[in-house]
Parts: structure tokens; C-alpha cells; sequence
């Protein structure tokens, strides 16, 4: 496997950490409010969806960062 392919699973699965840990880890939270302190359902609604708002945050920040990163080493690249 070449250090390209590499680099790109290597972002594919970081992606989709920040996707799938913060929905996951709220809906564990809100159930266990849900369970603990016999809570409305719509809690449990309330922190999968503060879960989904974190992790579209997060995907927004390190794809800006990634885009700065691209950009660099394009500039790198066309000076050489």
C-alpha cells in the first residue's frame, strides 16, 4: 500500500470517528439520564441531536484543516 492510499484511509476512518463517537457517546448519556433519573423521552432526543451538532462541528473544523493542508503543499508543490 502506497503512503497516498494510506494517507486517504487513514482520513476516511478519522471522518468517520467524528461522525459516529459523539452521536454514539450522547445516546449512551441520554439514555443513561433517560434510565437514572426516569427523565421524558425527548432528552434522550435532545443529546443525540447535541451529538450530531459536535460531530458536524468537528467534521467542519478538520476539513478546514485539511483543505489548509492540501493548499500548502499545492503551493509547495508549483514553487519547486
Amino acid at each position: 500500500m502506497d503512503q497516498k492510499t494510506f494517507s486517504n484511509l487513514s482520513l476516511g476512518l478519522k471522518f468517520s470517528g467524528l461522525i459516529i463517537f459523539p452521536v454514539l457517546f450522547s445516546f449512551f448519556i441520554g439514555r443513561y439520564f433517560l434510565n437514572r433519573f426516569n427523565m421524558q423521552e425527548y432528552f434522550l432526543y435532545i443529546f443525540i441531536a447535541f451529538g450530531v451538532f459536535i460531530s458536524f462541528y468537528s467534521l467542519i473544523k478538520e476539513i478546514k484543516q485539511y483543505l489548509k493542508k492540501l493548499e500548502k503543499e499545492e503551493k509547495n508543490n508549483l514553487n519547486k
